[in-house]
């Protein structure tokens, strides 16, 4: 079986040569006419096969003739967050592409409006790949070797983006993925230290709160840390303060990775650390203020568009919900693809518990996020024994329903309780509140889930 996988992945990767000399292409800065080409098939195929977009093209008056270039891509209506949210199952599928040809995908819940699409199974093949592939893509960047050791340390939830990485990744060779690790993101930083102790791993792939706990841990109790060479983080905003706290402690390059479920590998920084640049073989970026685009510096709202996916299109997406800067800078390495450098996004903060551990935030949302009627929410640990849970309820249900629901006593308000409870334990207070809207942080935007617990360290 394991000589058929040998012989499937070599097919595979003959395939996609023809795409190395397209990357060559891209770094090099010629990328503008692959994304009109790919763009323009993209739209008709998305026009003929996916519910959602003819319904909002027919609406805009727009047709696939009128896109020809990226340069026609503002004729395109903006695709939201609740437009994917409304059209999950049917409307948001495509129905050329074969059941087996697809998985679905669900988001973290960390920017607590969880949503689920779905992904191509090539693609996630082809993002297993590049992971198996990391150490020499990378060891050129940093400027130093690298062994094919790869700790990722992430969700577990069965429909996470990351299991099902996971889950291709075993499909492949055995002699592919046996120096491969996964940890689970939700144990805790003494479980994380030790598994890289374990490993002993050049590369790990991980969220910046998990470093940021495993740095806080091991600097408080003066733990020895393995070192991994390389850290990878991606699926929160990595701020300059977690950047700080992490390399106290870890010695390791860190590489900022921005990627979305819904939209994929969107950016990736390089070793000389000037900036994210856009993956813009895959996607095509939009920085927007009203609806116009803004010059480099100036910070816009972004609109991405993903050239690949094919069974839940992604085409000028604004549900993201991050803010960002297009940088005027060129990078030493040489590459001249676009840099960003996102200012305002997904941002978690750990829970401190009365015994002193720390708690990641995805065991919380991921409680909350499949539970109906609930649009958005936000947890704050008010002080060490006091958790609020904000809930903003669905505003295309009945409103005199989501009141009852999530009053007291209300059937969805005692799940949300006793969802938050089996992960807190007992000792800590849990009030819910009804909301209309959650408010942003103006220092540290949007946060799902909020500690004003101050912690060692």
């Amino acid at each position: 079986m394991d000589l058929l996988k040998t012989f499937g992945l070599l097919s595979y990767i003959l395939r996609g040569l023809p795409e190395l000399w397209q990357f060559r292409q891209v770094r090099r800065g010629k990328y503008r006419e692959l994304q009109s080409r790919r763009l323009k098939a993209l739209v008709r195929h998305t026009y003929d096969n996916v519910d959602l977009y003819r319904h909002k093209y027919d609406q805009a008056g727009v047709h696939p003739d009128d896109i020809q270039t990226i340069g026609d891509l503002e004729k395109l209506p903006i695709i939201t967050r609740q437009d994917l949210i409304d059209g999950f199952p049917q409307a948001i599928l495509a129905r050329n592409i074969k059941t087996e040809d697809w998985r679905v995908a669900a988001t973290s819940g960390s920017t607590g409006v969880p949503i689920r699409v779905y992904k191509d199974r090539a693609l996630l093949k082809r993002g297993c790949l590049a992971a198996l592939l990391m150490h020499k893509i990378l060891g050129k960047q940093v400027g130093t070797k690298l062994r094919r050791g790869l700790v990722a340390i992430w969700l577990t939830s069965p429909d996470s983006l990351e299991a099902l990485l996971a889950e291709e990744m075993t499909k492949l060779p055995r002699f592919l993925i046996r120096s491969y690790h996964r940890l689970d993101a939700k144990d805790n930083p003494h479980e994380h230290l030790r598994g890289l102790s374990r490993y002993q791993p050049d590369i790990v792939l991980t969220y910046p709160s998990v470093l940021r706990n495993m740095a806080i841990v091991a600097r408080q109790e003066r733990l020895a840390t393995p070192q991994p060479k390389v850290l990878i983080v991606s699926g929160e905003l990595l701020d300059e303060n977690s950047r700080q706290i992490i390399s106290s402690v870890f010695n390791g390059e860190i590489i900022n990775c921005y990627v979305a479920t819904e939209a994929g590998t969107i950016a990736m920084e390089c070793g000389h650390h000037q900036g994210l640049h856009v993956n813009s073989g895959d996607v095509i970026l939009e920085l927007l203020q009203d609806g116009k685009p803004v010059p480099p510096r100036v910070p816009g709202s972004l609109v991405v568009t993903n050239l690949r996916n094919k069974s839940t299109p992604i085409i000028r997406y604004s549900g993201l919900g991050d803010v960002a800067v297009f940088s005027d800078k060129k990078c030493p390495c040489g590459s001249k693809l676009p840099l960003l450098e996102v200012v305002e996004g997904r941002i978690v903060d750990s829970l401190v518990l009365p015994d002193g551990r720390l708690l990641h935030p995805y065991s919380l949302t991921l409680a909350l996020e499949h539970i109906p009627m609930v649009a958005r929410f936000q947890i704050i640990q008010e002080s060490i024994d006091r958790v609020r849970t904000l809930i903003v309820a669905e505003k295309n249900a009945n409103v005199s329903t989501n009141v009852s629901t999530f009053d007291e006593g209300g059937q969805l308000r005692d799940r949300v309780w006793q969802n938050l409870r089996q992960i807190l334990g007992e000792g800590i207070d849990i009030t819910i509140e009804l909301v209309q809207d959650i408010p942003k942080s103006r220092e540290r935007g949007y946060q799902t889930v909020r500690s004003l617990v101050e912690r060692r360290g």
